[in-house]
């Protein structure tokens, strides 16, 4: 929160590139949450949205995938801003709930965030979001792909171990419903 606002200081408009440099390796955490959340959202059963909030989140976790370690967004995305003082505002606003989770999630298990664990958790989060687009074509089933990614996007904000282990977990269990899910749908069909 400190170096979203720190990044607001002095400025009018802060783009989204502005932020994410600001937060820095963190920043996959929300962009890797956001479209995540959004799929288990209503906005996730609208036809296609899986498929495309898969595309964001493949295009994002592909790159902590491969290593780099501060996101590169498109052009798109990056160029869009947001005024100075409505940013200063949400922050206070959604400071109280970052504080609480902060005691909650605490870097906790601070080994599961080496290099070669990060990157089997942005693959993972690869390979979960390219479940998506075939699950969409069974209602509600794509929230088994993007539940686990959801929590790994938490694990990277609060690089929290415990957080990290049950994304794993969920992501296993994940993908062993998403053959079962797969494997009766054809099979009655």
């Amino acid at each position: 929160m400190d170096r979203l606002e720190q990044a607001a200081e002095g400025a009018e408009r802060v783009s989204v590139q502005d932020l994410a440099r600001a937060i820095g390796e963190r920043s996959y955490g929300p962009f890797i949450l956001l479209p995540a959340v959004l799929d288990i959202s209503p906005v996730g059963t609208a036809p296609g949205a899986p498929t495309v909030l898969a595309a964001i989140l493949v295009v994002f976790a592909a790159q902590r995938a491969v290593g780099r370690h501060h996101l590169w967004l498109p052009r798109l995305i990056a160029r869009r801003t947001v005024g100075a003082q409505r940013l200063h505002k949400t922050v206070g606003l959604i400071r109280p709930v970052g504080d609480r989770m902060d005691r909650w999630f605490h870097g906790r298990l601070p080994a599961l965030f080496q290099e070669p664990v990060v990157r089997a958790a942005a693959i993972t989060c690869v390979v979960l979001a390219l479940l998506m687009p075939p699950l969409e074509i069974i209602p509600f089933a794509t929230t088994l792909a993007s539940a686990p990614i959801a929590l790994f996007g938490l694990a990277f904000v609060f690089r929290d171990g415990v957080l990290m282990l049950g994304a794993f977990a969920a992501a296993a269990g994940a993908m062993g419903g998403a053959l079962w899910l797969a494997a009766g749908y054809l099979g009655s069909g």
